[in-house]
C-alpha cells in the first residue's frame, strides 16, 4: 500500500527495537501497580483525564528513559528516540477490557473501540491520515487483574484498517473500530497474584480533593 506523507513506515530494524523496548525496558509491574491502586475510582467523565495523565506519567517514569512525555497541539504524547536517529511518536490509550472479556478473561476477537481524535465541535475531517497523529499506538487493558495487558499497533496498520472500513462506510470516523486482535503486538500480560503489585498508601482522588480545598482556602482564607 502507498501511504500518505504523514504516515511513515518503520523499518524492520526499527520495529524490532521498539518491540524490545516495550518488552524489556518497561517496568510494567510498577505501571500496573498504579493501575490497580486507582481501580475504578477515576472512571467518571470528570476524572478520566486525570487517569489518563497518571498512566502517561507512569509509562514515562518506568520506561528507563526510553520515552519522554511531551505536550503538543493534539494533547500529550510520548517520544521514543531510536538508534536509527528516528524520533517515534507514541500515543497511549488506557481502556477497560480492551483485549479480554470481563468475566471469562478470554481474548476478544476484536479490540475494543479506540477513539483516535476528539473533534467535538469541529468540522468533520475527511482525510483518514488526519486521525492518526502517532507512529505507534500503545494500548493498556486496565479492566481488572485478570485482563491487565499491553499491546501496540503501528500507524501503518491503523491506516490500512481505516481505509478498508472507509470502503464500506464513506462517513468520516474518529474511532478505530473492529480491529482484528491479530493486529496487536502484545508485550505484557499480568498473570500473577494480586499480591505481586507494589502497595501505595496514597488515595489519589482524596488527595486531589484536599489539594483543591487547600488551594481555594489559600486564595480567600476563612475569617
Amino acid at each position: 500500500m502507498i501511504y500518505p506523507d504523514k504516515i511513515r513506515p518503520l523499518s524492520r530494524e526499527e520495529k524490532s527495537e521498539i518491540d524490545n523496548i516495550f518488552k524489556n525496558k518497561f517496568d510494567w509491574r510498577s505501571i500496573f501497580s498504579i493501575v490497580d491502586s486507582i481501580g475504578s475510582s477515576l472512571n467518571s467523565n470528570s476524572d478520566k483525564f486525570d487517569k489518563g495523565g497518571l498512566l502517561e506519567r507512569a509509562a514515562a517514569r518506568y520506561s528507563t528513559g526510553h520515552i519522554n512525555r511531551v505536550e503538543n497541539l493534539h494533547g500529550r504524547d510520548h517520544l521514543m528516540d531510536l538508534s536509527s536517529g528516528r524520533l517515534v511518536k507514541v500515543e497511549q490509550k488506557g481502556l477497560n477490557y480492551a483485549f479480554f472479556q470481563e468475566r471469562s478473561s478470554n481474548l476478544k476477537p476484536e479490540v475494543a473501540t479506540v477513539t483516535l481524535k476528539n473533534h467535538r465541535g469541529k468540522t468533520k475531517i475527511k482525510l483518514i491520515e488526519d486521525h492518526i497523529n502517532f507512529d505507534v499506538l500503545l494500548v493498556l487493558d486496565t479492566g481488572n487483574p485478570k485482563t491487565y495487558a499491553v499491546g501496540y499497533i503501528y500507524a501503518t496498520d491503523v491506516y490500512e484498517h481505516l481505509v478498508n472500513i472507509r470502503k464500506t462506510d464513506s462517513k468520516a470516523t474518529v474511532d478505530l473500530k473492529k480491529l482484528p486482535m491479530d493486529k496487536i503486538n502484545f508485550v505484557y500480560r499480568y498473570n500473577d497474584t494480586k499480591s505481586d503489585f507494589y502497595p501505595t498508601s496514597i488515595d489519589y482522588k482524596k488527595q486531589k480533593e484536599l489539594l483543591q480545598d487547600s488551594f481555594v482556602a489559600s486564595i480567600c482564607p476563612a475569617a
